[in-house]
């Protein structure tokens, strides 16, 4: 009896008697980088500090083991990752770890002080990383992640929390609950999804997502439509994971809902909803909506007021022109820089407001990263295609669909649409080269002086914009890529030579799709219900085929997709993969990429001239890469 006493001393000293578990804080804030390539932020830093402060005080629920904080050449992925290791060694499993970071982030990454965009796996703090050092704490932790593409790292989850006992004191007994169960609880913020930027609050000199934290501390009220929102909604004078979780996800979009684009916070949590995690500023007054309340005292009533928490002049609505370029916040998308009424109160250098000036911006009109010159990590005509394991062939088909064999492939994206001519022809205009053959000067296929009519038969469908290129080589697929890569300031994926071409599948660029990465994704991969085809059942309702096609290609994205919202994986036109073509063989693989040498390089899907029976997601053909054909094109993948 006495050992057991003494072991529950040793493993949980603070709730056997009853005592507040310990708190410890990380902050990590980097608003300059040392890579002069990454745009420097501004209150990056400051957010770290700030909420350092705030958490420091919260010393009624909690008792601070350690308060550390590394801002800008402080924050380098060593020095954040040793810091992790030095808790490992100071937290119990009963205590609680709040971690922040504040700066720049890519959807699969943090960048510390000292990330290079050349060399990112090395030098970025990788989300699975993060979370091996999170887990190998072995207690809860709350972590706030104030970074572009955030969302990422906070994604639905729903595990249980066990309960604990012992003899703690009633006010603090939920927490000590959680905190001594066997599964250690934890909450996830991301302060955007996982394709949108975050953005900085001038007028508070903090990150919208740090000031709306702070907000929450302070027991700030956030208003919208007349309705008041309180982290503190049961008056208790403490904030739980429940209350925590709504007002921040509630306050973070009220308050950019001026922006073009609000932010949407994102959790993952685990905590019971009652669990108190705060007090509350108690100075803090409490308000409750009333029919004629003003709450922002400009002599304007709620009911009219457009900016009910922003003083404003009644000529505009009850809004501030906080800019002073005629355009009040309740309608200025750049509140807080002078722009053009046309424009919606936005400057016109920067029209989706990524802080890349347009004549820089390869993406205009879509926020995007400096790194990759104004263009989202991945683009919305990229699909995300989640990895896993399946049978690779078929039983059923030709002989060379057999042996049926499991293939694990890893995560990556795939282009929702095959590339249309628009697309592709604005690749050759720019550089002059790579030219379908039915517009290669002198070609025999050349529509307009060409004596071969194979694709002159096509007619208007040959050159409709939105219509899948097609009369391109495996070549001119690989250097269209590269372009794209290139334009956007990725990473090419292909390194070209006149002996032999190399794929880097590791870089962030644009490139062909494995053959067994295509099979994947047509099937549905991990959403795959065992269709027949890559949509449905109904040939006709998913594909563009002989029956059909009236002999020529049609729009993308007209039939219906597959289960990962793919057009036109059974129809249209082929599609050119990187592998060269070689029988299959029996036993396991791990993202296959085709033998080394061939003759022919694969082709799948079916076309618009291929009769019904070979339209099946399994089915293999092969083209040799230095010809082209009226019937094939491809489309895009990206790891």
């Amino acid at each position: 009896m006495i050992f057991r006493f003494l072991l529950l001393l040793f493993l949980f000293p603070g709730w056997l008697f009853g005592q507040k578990p310990r708190l410890f804080i990380l902050n990590i804030g980097v608003s300059e980088y040392s890579n002069s390539s990454i745009q420097n932020l501004r209150f990056a830093d400051d957010d770290a500090k700030d909420l350092a402060a705030a958490f420091e005080k919260q010393n009624r629920l909690w008792r601070i083991g350690s308060v550390k904080i590394l801002i800008n050449e402080q924050a380098t992925r060593k020095n954040i990752r040793d810091e992790l290791d030095n808790l490992a060694r100071l937290v119990n499993v009963d205590d609680f770890l709040i971690f922040v970071f504040s700066g720049h982030g890519r959807e699969d990454g943090l960048l510390p002080y000292n990330a290079d965009p050349a060399d990112v796996d090395a030098t970025t703090l990788s989300k699975e990383d993060l979370f091996a050092k999170l887990n190998a704490l072995g207690c809860g932790y709350l972590v706030f992640i104030d970074a572009c593409h955030s969302g990422s790292f906070a994604k639905s989850s729903n595990l249980a929390v066990k309960a604990a006992t012992g003899p703690i004191e009633p006010d603090i007994r939920p927490l000590i609950d959680a905190l001594s169960a066997k599964d250690k609880p934890y909450m996830i913020f991301g302060s955007s999804a996982s394709d949108q930027q975050s953005f900085e609050w001038e007028k508070n000199q903090n990150g919208y997502f740090a000031q709306t934290i702070l907000d929450a501390l302070d027991n700030k009220p956030v208003s919208e439509n007349g309705i008041i929102y309180l982290p503190d909604q049961n008056g208790d004078d403490k904030i739980n994971a429940h209350e925590l979780d709504a007002y921040i996800k509630n306050a973070a979009r009220i308050n950019t809902l001026t922006l073009k684009n609000p932010q949407k916070v994102y959790s993952r949590l685990t905590l019971a909803d009652e669990v108190s995690l705060f007090d509350v500023n108690k100075n803090t007054i409490k308000i409750e909506p009333k029919i004629d309340d003003d709450y922002d005292k400009d002599g304007i009533s709620d009911k009219i007021d457009q900016c009910k928490d922003k003083p404003g002049k009644s000529n505009w609505d009850g809004c501030p022109d906080s800019d002073g370029d005629l355009v009040h916040d309740g309608i200025d998308n750049c509140p807080f820089q002078k722009g053009e009424i046309t424009l919606n109160g936005c400057p016109p250098s920067d029209r989706d407001r990524d802080g890349v000036l347009d004549k820089d911006d390869n993406c205009p009109d879509q926020p995007g990263e400096e790194l990759l010159k104004g263009c989202p990590l991945h683009n919305d005509w990229m699909n995300f295609v989640e990895g896993g394991i399946f049978p690779m062939g078929s039983v059923t088909g030709d002989l060379d669909e057999a042996p049926v064999h499991n293939v694990t492939v890893s995560s990556f994206y795939l282009s929702k649409y095959e590339v249309t001519v628009e697309q592709y022809l604005e690749f050759c205009n720019q550089t002059k080269s790579h030219y379908p053959v039915w517009l290669e000067a002198e070609n025999p296929y050349n529509i307009n002086t060409g004596n071969k009519d194979d694709y002159r038969n096509l007619g208007s469908a040959l050159k409709n914009p939105k219509n899948p290129i097609v009369g391109i080589t495996w070549f001119d697929a690989i250097e269209f890529c590269n372009w794209l890569s290139k334009k956007e300031g990725r990473k090419p994926c292909y390194e070209i030579s006149p002996t032999e071409i190399k794929c880097d599948f590791s870089a962030d660029g644009y490139r062909l799709p494995t053959e067994a990465e295509w099979e994947f994704a047509a099937r549905g991969g991990v959403k795959s219900q065992g269709l027949k085809y890559a949509g449905g059942n109904d040939l006709g309702k998913v594909s563009w085929f002989a029956t059909n096609s009236d002999g020529k290609t049609h729009p993308v994205g007209e039939k219906k997709p597959n289960e990962l919202d793919l057009y036109d994986m059974s129809g249209n036109v082929w599609e050119w993969c990187w592998d060269w073509t070689a029988g299959y063989t029996a036993g396991k693989q791990t993202d296959p990429t085709g033998p080394p040498l061939g003759m022919y390089r694969v082709l799948r899907s079916c076309s618009w001239g291929t009769e019904r029976d070979i339209c099946y997601p399994t089915n293999r053909s092969y083209y040799k890469p230095s010809l082209t054909s009226s019937n094939i094109g491809f489309r895009l993948a990206q790891h």
